[in-house]
């Protein structure tokens, strides 16, 4: 498969107010101090577009509250889902305001996240520990960027045929693997793209990008699928370094927000041109040996879809502890 460069292919998630503000003693600090009392259920993630910034509230894998900075002003946004099942129509908050007032309105937002807090445990069980373990930042063996990754395109058409050729290549290894399996991926008649967002981006010891897809050990069959997903995701985000010649400067700059306050622990930063490496984490267990299996024939054949020009190397398989640390599995 030959990588074209895109016409504009764009991830950049630098907020540089607002991580100035989240730093000790900073107006959004409390929001660092409420994540810290429990890192494998709570995290901030940064966000940005060509006009605003804001912060995610994550519990598990949902979002419960928004902050927004836009035009100097902060606004707070919450999904009516969690509106509803907190019994409030509105994150009761007063309007956009200045971000240095924020301390003013704190403990209306200690207020809301206590109506909304726990989640259902879909978002927090099974795949959501292993986010959580992930994101954590309790070990110092690789220094999470981002979570749910996703580079965007110039419009509409543009995704489609960029993500219509990624996944045609992918399709295309897989159809000429193994027949005759039922439950191979390509057996099961499935043909659709594999979407934008991966699970958790981060950078190792080594200055490697980490292209990371997390599972729990009970589902069988998207382990199997994960070595296809994981490197279409690899493939896009090698497409986004060689179109972007800033690339490891936005990288580094993601990774050192985070690291300032306090949300992913230091370590060396991005190579300048670094490997990409498509990982499989597994937490919560460990899978069968029939599914370990078929994992490896699936990734055989989805080495295939690799470009002899990229830097997607091997596929690494993690075994995930309850802290987020990791065993590289044979």
């Amino acid at each position: 498969m030959t990588i074209a460069k895109a016409k504009v292919l764009r991830y950049d998630r630098r907020a540089p107010v607002l991580a100035e503000a989240l730093k000790p003693g900073g107006v959004l600090a409390p929001l660092v101090a409420l994540r810290q009392r429990d890192p494998m259920l709570y995290d901030l993630q940064f966000r940005a577009s060509a006009a605003s910034s804001w912060l995610s509230f994550y519990v598990g894998l949902t979002t419960v509250l928004d902050l927004k900075l836009s035009g100097g002003l902060l606004h707070f946004a919450a999904h009516k889902t969690h509106l509803a099942r907190g019994g409030v129509t509105d994150v009761g908050l007063p309007g956009p305001l200045p971000l240095a007032e924020f301390p003013t309105v704190w403990p209306a937002v200690e207020s809301y996240l206590s109506k909304v807090v726990p989640v259902p445990l879909r978002h927090t069980s099974r795949e959501g520990a292993v986010h959580g373990a992930l994101c954590s930042g309790l070990t110092d063996g690789y220094r999470v960027i981002d979570r749910e990754a996703a580079v965007s395109f110039s419009d509409e058409q543009h995704k489609l045929e960029v993500c219509d050729a990624l996944s045609k290549s992918m399709w295309d290894a897989l159809d000429a693997g193994p027949t005759g399996q039922v439950w191979w991926p390509s057996g099961l008649k499935i043909r659709k793209n594999f979407g934008t967002g991966l699970d958790v981006l981060a950078v190792d010891g080594e200055g490697r990008l980490l292209i990371i897809e997390a599972k729990p050990a009970t589902t069988a069959a998207g382990i199997v699928r994960a070595p296809a997903q994981v490197r279409f995701y690899a493939h896009l985000f090698a497409l986004w370094l060689v179109s972007t010649e800033d690339a490891p400067t936005i990288l580094s700059g993601m990774l050192e927000q985070r690291q300032r306050v306090g949300l992913t622990p230091p370590g060396p930063s991005l190579a300048d041109a670094p490997a990409i490496v498509p990982v499989v984490a597994i937490g919560g267990g460990w899978p069968s040996e029939r599914v370990m299996d078929r994992l490896r024939q699936v990734d055989e054949a989805a080495a295939h879809a690799t470009d002899s020009s990229s830097n997607v190397v091997d596929l690494e398989l993690w075994r995930v502890g309850p802290d987020g640390s990791f065993v590289v599995a044979p």
